[in-house]
């Protein structure tokens, strides 16, 4: 590959096919190469309202990503490095998203608490 970094917020969801955009992505990028992406959260209003998004994700969405996952195997191709971060406001982090983001990154928010508490999206950092 030949780039040190892509940069794709809110993207993914309108594609027809993101995990070939990401199989292009990783094949573009230099070894130890970046890409951050944002996509809304599935229990974020954002994620509904448009009708041009085609996809939803939690953070649990992106564990295949990564090269040395269980779920790897079907993708073909896999990061070194998959972190993915819940957030629940977008912008300038306010009292309520300091108070929040610890909450929404916890493994039983993936689980159970993102039907009753909403955050707005997810912040991916994928190294190659």
């Amino acid at each position: 590959g030949a780039w040190d970094k892509v940069v794709a917020y809110h993207v993914l969801e309108h594609l027809k096919e993101p995990q070939e955009a990401l199989k292009e992505i990783h094949r573009a990028l230099k070894e130890g190469g970046v890409c951050e992406l944002r996509v809304p959260h599935v229990s974020s209003a954002d994620a509904w309202n448009d009708p041009t998004h085609r996809n939803f994700f939690t953070r649990r969405s992106f564990d295949y990503l990564q090269r040395d996952s269980r779920s790897n195997y079907y993708i073909g191709f896999g990061f070194r490095s998959c972190v993915a971060r819940n957030h629940f406001g977008t912008g300038n982090p306010g009292r309520i998203s300091w108070l929040m983001n610890p909450l929404v990154n916890n493994p039983l928010y993936d689980y159970f608490l993102w039907k009753l508490i909403p955050c707005a999206e997810i912040r991916i950092t994928l190294t190659k």
